[in-house]
């Protein structure tokens, strides 16, 4: 090999280097999933899972629900790119759910004596217990996740932007000492390219 294959062999691996660096630092988790409801132009749920291992959330008798209020379960359907990433519910309040590629579950009863509705939410960093006795209703429907809030006020019959929900997608953002890596990485592959050259010259 003469001397320009040997400089941009090294100039190669260097780089290479500095992305494999920079793929096995930890990544920063992305906002954690959350659910807004809003009544009559009151804010009656604001809720923002602390993190990937708080997210559940459950309510009762809330506020009063509207007229054409339905009962059920939606279930918020992961990317593609997300399947098999181990992110995927399984099983919920006893219904299997294997390969439906769910991650979240939104549900919505009430209570005929009083007019009001609960709520529950959950995700897949809820425990085992809280996945187990998660209320499922009869009425189910789903929506794919798009990582940005989701207006899904319709499927539970309340006025359209009542019910905002967030589920984060994705496997997050490199953290700053990731972009350190990334940074020195292509810093020392272009430093040695350029000894390589002026050694040749």
């Amino acid at each position: 090999m003469n001397v320009q294959g040997v400089a941009a062999s090294r100039a190669a691996l260097l780089g290479a280097l500095a992305l494999s660096a920079t793929a096995a630092a930890p990544m920063a988790a992305q906002a954690a999933d959350s659910l807004k409801i809003t009544v009559n132009g009151a804010v009656v749920v604001n809720f923002n899972a602390p993190g990937e291992t708080g997210e559940f959330f459950s309510a009762l008798q809330v506020a009063p629900f509207p007229d054409g209020f339905i009962a059920g379960t939606l279930y918020l359907i992961e990317p593609q790119a997300e399947w098999g990433t181990g992110s995927e519910i399984t099983s919920l309040g006893g219904v299997d759910l294997t390969g439906k590629h769910v991650s979240d579950a939104l549900s919505f009863n009430g209570s005929q004596q009083t007019g009001k509705f609960n709520v529950f939410f959950i995700s897949d960093g809820a425990t085992a217990a809280q996945l187990k006795d998660f209320p499922i209703f009869a009425t189910t429907n789903s929506i794919d996740e798009t990582g940005k809030p989701q207006d899904v006020s319709a499927f539970f019959g309340f006025p359209k932007g009542a019910i905002i929900v967030l589920s984060d997608v994705g496997g997050g953002v490199p953290e700053p000492a990731a972009w350190a890596l990334m940074i020195l990485g292509f810093g020392a592959a272009g430093a040695a390219l350029r000894r390589d050259r002026r050694a040749i010259a």
